[in-house]
């Protein structure tokens, strides 16, 4: 049984296993046998115990075919609106006309979430929030000052933009990330890891795809991938399949192949057909869409 990205599924608690140097995690098995690791640092609040029955969205598949998974919160239910405890509010950048909240949700994380006006934390001990989205165990939250601004950008999705790269900005404690703006006055930032092969320098102008935006003001972007085109069938060199994530033997593999700057990517493939494309060195390939800087593939059909 294929698990798909976003649907809900009912998983049993089979055990609790230690990883090396990745720490211990609760094993789950769904009805169809397929067992899957679950972090238990992460979600030590839920009380989730070998024996049990847990609640999970399908967060990510990623290319290798290995899934992620997202308990169902104790607490919170996504697009809910609850009242957080205030920490501080401040302004980080001077630039930007919105402030920084900072409170702490049931299970004392703290969480920053953009507001548009100051909010004074002596006066105001508590605050409705929205929770959006809830991301390895703790809620992503918007104000209601906010609702405009997610609505306006909302209706920027999917549209081309074209930006100015700025320059990177160098963290010691975070990653390295270009910066970039546009004419009207939109920014968005994307990792320097992902994109590195694409040779942007100070001043370029690159076109984007936009598909999100997060509450900093910024948008999620795509950029024009300078080595493949959407629609066109690519040769891509066959490294190995994924086999060791996939234990039903109902469900396709996951080819693992590479692109001209040595990401790895994938592609699925029918279980039977799986030996015969790793006996060869490269495989046809159709792009149907990128995300940071990797290309999405099918299986040519004339291959």
């Amino acid at each position: 049984m294929k698990l798909s990205e976003g649907e809900i599924y009912d998983f049993q608690v089979v055990k609790l296993v230690l990883i090396p140097e990745e720490g211990e995690f609760f094993v789950l098995r769904h009805k169809s046998g397929r067992r899957i690791l679950l972090s238990a640092k992460t979600y030590r609040h839920y009380g989730i115990e070998p024996g049990k029955s847990i609640v999970c969205r399908i967060d990510k598949v990623n290319c290798s075919g290995k899934v992620y998974l997202e308990p169902v919160h104790p607490i919170y239910k996504e697009n809910e609106e609850y009242s957080f405890e205030v920490l501080a509010c401040t302004k980080e950048n001077v630039d930007l006309e919105y402030f920084t909240l900072t409170v702490a949700d049931f299970f004392k994380n703290q969480i920053k979430v953009l507001i548009s006006e100051f909010i004074d934390v002596i006066e105001q001990k508590k605050v409705l929030l929205k929770v959006t989205r809830i991301k390895k165990g703790v809620p992503i939250l918007v104000h209601p000052t906010l609702y405009m601004f997610s609505n306006r950008f909302s209706g920027l999705i999917g549209k081309k933009m074209h930006f100015v790269v700025r320059g990177i900005n160098k963290k010691e404690d975070k990653e390295d990330v270009y910066i970039l703006t546009n004419d009207e006055g939109y920014q968005s930032y994307l990792k320097v890891k992902h994109y590195q092969s694409y040779g942007f320098k100070f001043g370029d102008i690159i076109e984007c795809n936009v598909y999100g935006y997060n509450q900093q003001e910024s948008l999620k972007v795509e950029p024009v991938n300078p080595f493949y085109e959407l629609g066109k069938a690519y040769d891509f060199k066959v490294i190995s399949d994924s086999s060791k994530y996939i234990d039903n033997q109902d469900d396709d593999l996951i080819l693992i192949v590479e692109d001209v700057t040595g990401k790895k990517c994938g592609v699925q493939i029918d279980r039977v057909l799986i030996n015969n494309f790793k006996q060869k060195p490269s495989i046809k390939c159709q792009v149907v869409g990128f995300r940071r800087g990797r290309p999405k593939l099918e299986k040519f059909k004339n291959d």
